[in-house]
């Protein structure tokens, strides 16, 4: 995750560079985050799949519950926002932002009870897709900076947490867990 971390900020700063002003910019920008969310998403869920086989069963199917969902959501959000937006008004395809933005709070909050952090980003997602809405010609690049800091931050979280239970390991100690919800299995 920290590989790919910088990723949707460099290509939506690109795409920002190449099309800023022009009478396409609507539909090129929502093209670029359509591109980055069906790619790096799944590609971020396969390369996972190894570390998510150490969860236990229950958790690891809501984990991807939520997040094939949160797709499906992101994918519908974007077709209404789409079959909704009049052909002489393109920038209103924007709008997908804000609304793609409280659909990523609801799947982070999903988590919340699992990994404490996520009521955090659930909460600024909610703020941010109020200023999205506010801004609507910027949201592509405020999105990719959410998405290039949340990948960052959690990388360096789970890699704090790995060297943990690696010390803790070494020790003989009980390694702390990445969930606060405990198995019944």
């Amino acid at each position: 995750m920290l590989a790919f971390s910088p990723v949707p900020l460099v290509v939506h700063l690109a795409a920002f560079t190449l099309v800023a002003g022009k009478p396409f910019y609507p539909l090129a920008m929502v093209a670029t985050t359509t591109c980055m969310l069906f790619t790096l998403l799944p590609a971020l869920l396969i390369s996972g799949t190894p570390t998510l086989r150490h969860l236990p069963n229950w958790q690891r199917r809501h984990f991807m519950t939520v997040w094939i969902g949160h797709l499906v959501a992101m994918a519908v959000v974007l077709l209404v926002v789409v079959l909704a937006t009049p052909p002489d008004r393109p920038q209103m395809l924007l709008m997908v932002y804000p609304l793609w933005a409280a659909t990523a709070a609801m799947s982070f909050l999903a988590h919340a009870t699992e990994a404490g952090m996520y009521y955090m980003v659930g909460a600024l997602l909610f703020c941010v897709s109020i200023l999205m809405a506010l801004t609507p010609s910027w949201a592509p690049l405020e999105v990719a900076f959410f998405m290039s800091g949340n990948m960052l931050t959690q990388a360096l979280y789970l890699r704090k947490l790995t060297q943990a239970r690696s010390v803790s390991n070494a020790s003989g100690l009980l390694a702390p867990g990445a969930t606060t919800v405990e198995s019944a299995t």
